[in-house]
């Protein structure tokens, strides 16, 4: 059933149930007691007056109810507080005089009445339980709108984190291309392309989907590592690259991991020296990735200047796309290392 068919039915009840229990315990107005064969047997005597009456309360009681319903709700759209209590109040007087009006004038003024003080008390009732429910109507559409908002923040945020991954990389990555060009014969060269030519693919049509198997991820980072070694001597830089299990097509956060091989190769490598980076990729549990980034602490290159932005962005992402399903850690004790966990979903498709 849907919302509004639950809240149909609702009201539905609460009507008939507080009815029954109106005209059922307030039309009764005389018990008598018989004694039968020793036994006292009680007899209650109902109104028809009393009856009739109790029913045209109730209805008139119920335009109250919806009417002061929808005039309270109509404070979601910036109606004035003072003028909606004015109207209001005048409901409820209307709805006292009208009750009175129809026992005493259509009814005739020699016929048992129902009390002022007993339909005071019933229209007081569900004027307070319209407010109520009106009340509870506008926390509801109100809480609704704020999660639609921040919902729409998220994806806004979202949307403009992943617009500005890494395009100072594939600027960088273009320079060391082009000065590449003068080399003769170089057969580098055309690897180096092709890689480059991944990573475009990666970033402009991949990292548009909202989750992509973590095989492709890998093989981004994969080829990401290789251009960037383009700059060192062959000796100076070991880039190692595990991957454990064998669940590939389990469904990530478009580029989530790069921020920190990013990183790695900023500040861990350096011309001259002989630097290592080992990434590890755990994938032997089918709802968990475990991700590990090491790289040395070179205190020349810790004295660059750097935003931070990457790895920032990336704790914002983690906590908007996996909140209360991950676990980042990073520890600085002679080298520089990221672990990161998260639970992710399984993909269906065979990409």
């Amino acid at each position: 059933m849907s919302k509004k068919g639950i809240e149909i039915a609702g009201n539905f009840v609460f009507w008939i149930i507080t009815g029954l229990v109106i005209v059922t315990h307030y039309s009764f107005y005389n018990i008598t007691v018989q004694t039968v064969n020793g036994h006292d047997t009680f007899i209650t005597t109902k109104d028809e007056a009393i009856f009739t009456k109790l029913l045209a309360l109730i209805g008139i009681s119920c335009v109250l109810f919806y009417a002061n319903f929808t005039l309270v709700l109509s404070l979601i759209h910036g109606k004035k507080m003072g003028s909606i209590i004015l109207k209001s109040l005048l409901l409820f007087v209307a709805a006292n005089f009208a009750f009175n009006i129809f026992q005493h004038h259509i009814f005739g003024i020699h016929q048992k009445s129902v009390s002022i003080l007993l339909s005071s008390g019933i229209i007081i009732f569900y004027f307070t339980a319209s407010i109520t429910y009106a009340t509870g109507k506008i926390w509801i559409i109100t809480e609704s709108k704020n999660q639609k908002l921040e919902l729409e923040k998220t994806q806004a945020e979202l949307h403009l984190l992943r617009s500005q991954l890494h395009p100072h990389f594939l600027f960088n990555v273009l320079n060391n291309l082009l000065s590449m060009v003068n080399q003769k014969e170089n057969p580098a060269l055309a690897a180096a392309f092709e890689r480059l030519s991944g990573l475009l693919r990666y970033v402009v049509v991949d990292t548009a989907d909202e989750k992509i198997p973590i095989r492709k991820e890998i093989e981004f980072i994969r080829n990401f590592a290789e251009l960037h070694a383009l700059r060192f001597e062959k000796e100076e830089l070991d880039f190692q690259l595990e991957v454990l299990g064998t669940h590939e097509m389990l469904l990530i956060e478009p580029a989530i991991f790069i921020p920190f091989i990013e990183n790695a190769f900023k500040y861990g490598v350096e011309p001259e020296k002989i630097s290592i980076i080992k990434v590890v990729f755990d994938l032997t549990d089918e709802h968990k990735i475990k991700f590990s980034c090491i790289n040395q602490i070179h205190e020349t290159m810790q004295q660059l200047k750097g935003s931070g932005m990457g790895i920032e962005s990336s704790k914002k992402r983690l906590n908007l796309v996996y909140p209360h399903r991950h676990h980042l850690e990073i520890n600085q004790n002679g080298n520089f290392e990221v672990l990161l966990e998260i639970e992710v979903g399984k993909s269906n498709t065979n990409e």
